[in-house]
């Protein structure tokens, strides 16, 4: 019972640092497009270690814990491509995928992500 409050912890401190790294993303883009990151930038390859780190976090949250979230194995590389191919199904999958997209994405991203 331990060891499954113990991975139950892990799994929601995996999605938290995975919004954390996209709210991270998120504003360097939109520094990136009012001109302030660029390769000329001193902060450009801190930003690029940053997209790093979050690209793994986005892929092995996908593997670990989407994988249980949606009772499915990967099909995609990343969190983000797998709520995308679910947010128009009218199933528990699709509802997961839309309160992801309208609680978690959506607010952060210009345009937003699932609209």
């Amino acid at each position: 019972m331990i060891t499954i409050i113990k991975y139950l912890l892990l799994g929601l401190f995996a999605f938290w640092l995975l919004w954390v790294f996209f709210l991270a993303v998120m504003e360097l883009r939109a520094a990136r497009d009012a001109g302030l990151v660029n390769r000329q930038a001193d902060c450009y390859y801190l930003a690029l270690s940053v997209l790093f780190v979050g690209y793994i976090i986005d892929f092995l949250v996908n593997v670990f814990v989407a994988s249980i979230v949606f009772l499915e194995p990967p099909f995609e590389i990343t969190v983000t491509a797998r709520v995308t191919r679910w947010k128009k199904d009218e199933g528990i999958r699709g509802k997961i995928a839309r309160w992801i997209c309208a609680k978690l994405l959506d607010p952060f991203q210009v345009g937003g992500h699932c609209r």
